[in-house]
């Protein structure tokens, strides 16, 4: 090896050697973390997923402002509302509550009622553990009374009006059940027994009583111990309501319309928390009152309705009578003007509907005419009366006429039979039963067929020779060149713009190489 190659191979192990010290590990594949950010979510309650209907539904916002390192992260806080009567003395007993339906996600909750806070939160257990008490609700209430914790319960006060608090440190009114595996901490909270002050020391709110908008707030100040000096803060918004019910009726009659017959339901919803029982009575003109206790019913569309079912076979028609409901004896319809009742009217079913095949597509059928006595919906079956719904009209008023087009939504693609029935409304905007006269359905029917095409298409087949003619009359044989595309992985860049370690060797080698040819 010649003297000056020796020197130029030795000056390029020194490039290899600053280079690769100056890639960092993620240039070999490593991923690098990425930069804290601060993180501000809002979610409408509901709901959800523990989603229930959007009025029922809790306002959550949650925000966080942490270091990596902080000890404490604060994820949300949420409410849900328990019959008085629920047993949530303990964690196992709380999710048999859930799972009964006594325990339910609501923005609104009934006075008298059980208020539960679920403050979300990573970290706390260690920190509520080290606190001295003789249970949960005691080591919760001495971690509140640290300085830089704090949980506040308060109503929005309306024009001069001064803010009145819950207080949640009071343990003949409130219980805490932690759930440190899902890092989850409940506070129930026993609307009719707390004390409301003016958040001055304690000082009675001048007698006021806990009703309207509410809103709880979580917080971790910056001098908080167990916070790395960044605020953690988290709200929730709720109301708590008279316990009251309203009963579905169409808004234009304001009475319950009912039916000579078995079967008349009688709906509504309250501010009772689900599992609550409900008494519903029908009161005839005879002085004869038929009675039903139902449930408060939970789920996500359900949550806070009940229904009761009567047989009114015997009742005339044409007579004026009176629903009540009421709960442990107390009447829930008070803000009615009719001395705590409603109205009803019991009158015979009628119902017509007629279709027409004009103006019959893919995407709807018209309704000619139609008119239901006791008000409802006309419902698009597929194929029978009983078949499968494929859409419903608008809500027809009681007696009124109706004549319009119904879409389907998505359109028609293949033949079908489409049978439109008059149903009366069932609870909420469900579907009732259906309109019967002398046994049968009130429906009329339309034959859709799909309009099919049939074209003819003739293809001509073209094929092009390309032909080469040598001066010497010599055929020429067609070759053809297959092209190998060589996919390859770029090497990491790391830091270095361009180049990663084997581009540098690879590029180093090569120039050494054309130095020692030029040699």
């Amino acid at each position: 090896m010649s003297p000056v190659l020796h020197r130029r191979l030795l000056s390029g192990l020194v490039v290899i050697l600053l280079v690769t010290a100056a890639v960092p590990a993620t240039a070999v594949g490593a991923t690098a973390e990425p930069p804290s950010a601060t993180v501000s979510t809002s979610v409408a309650d509901s709901s959800t997923a523990e989603s229930a209907s959007a009025d029922e539904e809790a306002n959550v916002t949650t925000s966080t402002d942490q270091s990596a390192n902080a000890t404490v992260s604060v994820h949300g806080l949420r409410t849900w509302t328990a019959t008085g009567s629920a047993d949530l003395s303990g964690l196992r007993d709380l999710r048999e509550a859930e799972d009964s339906g006594n325990l339910t996600r609501s923005a609104v909750v009934a006075r008298n009622d059980t208020l539960v806070l679920e403050l979300r939160a990573s970290g706390l257990a260690g920190a509520i553990a080290a606190e001295e008490g003789p249970n949960a609700t005691a080591r919760f209430v001495a971690f509140l009374n640290r300085s830089g914790a704090s949980l506040d319960v308060y109503d929005l006060p309306g024009p001069e009006q001064q803010r009145a608090y819950l207080d949640v440190t009071d343990h003949s009114a409130v219980s805490v059940v932690p759930d440190p595996r899902n890092d989850s901490y409940y506070l129930a909270v026993e609307t009719s027994e707390v004390n409301v002050t003016d958040g001055d020391g304690g000082t009675p709110a001048n007698n006021r009583r806990p009703w309207g908008g509410h809103v709880a707030n979580f917080t971790l100040r910056k001098s908080s111990a167990v916070t790395d000096g960044d605020r953690e803060t988290a709200t929730t918004e709720f109301r708590i309501e008279d316990a009251e019910a309203t009963l579905d009726a169409p808004d234009e009659t304001d009475r319950v319309l009912l039916a000579p017959g078995p079967n008349q339901t009688v709906s509504g919803r309250t501010t009772l928390a689900p599992g609550h029982r409900v008494t519903v009575e029908v009161r005839g003109p005879d002085g004869e009152i038929r009675s039903e206790t139902v449930r408060v019913r939970n789920g996500t569309e359900t949550a806070g309705r009940f229904a009761a079912d009567f047989y009114l076979s015997g009742v005339p028609a044409g007579s004026n009578v009176e629903v009540w409901v009421g709960h442990d004896g107390d009447s829930l319809l008070d803000h009615y003007p009719h001395d705590a009742t409603v109205p009803a009217s019991v009158r015979l079913l009628d119902a017509a509907v007629n279709l027409t095949e004009r103006g019959l597509t893919a995407q709807g059928v018209l309704v000619e005419d139609a008119r239901l006595s006791h008000g409802g919906y006309l419902a698009v079956h597929r194929g029978s009366a009983d078949g499968e719904v494929i859409t419903r009209s608008q809500y027809l008023t009681p007696d009124d006429e109706f004549g319009q087009f119904v879409d389907y939504g998505p359109a028609l693609e293949s033949n079908a039979t489409l049978v439109v029935v008059a149903h009366r409304a069932g609870p909420g905007d469900t579907l009732g039963e259906p309109y019967a006269e002398n046994g049968s359905v009130v429906s009329d029917s339309v034959e859709f067929t799909v309009e099919r095409e049939t074209t003819t298409t003739t293809e001509t087949t073209r094929r092009t020779t390309d032909l080469t003619t040598a001066t010497d009359s010599t055929a020429t044989t067609d070759s053809t060149t297959a092209t190998t595309v060589e996919t390859r992985t770029p090497y990491p860049q790391g830091d270095v713009p361009g180049f990663g370690v084997g581009a540098a060797l690879v590029g180093l080698l090569a120039g050494l190489g054309l130095a020692g040819r030029r040699e």
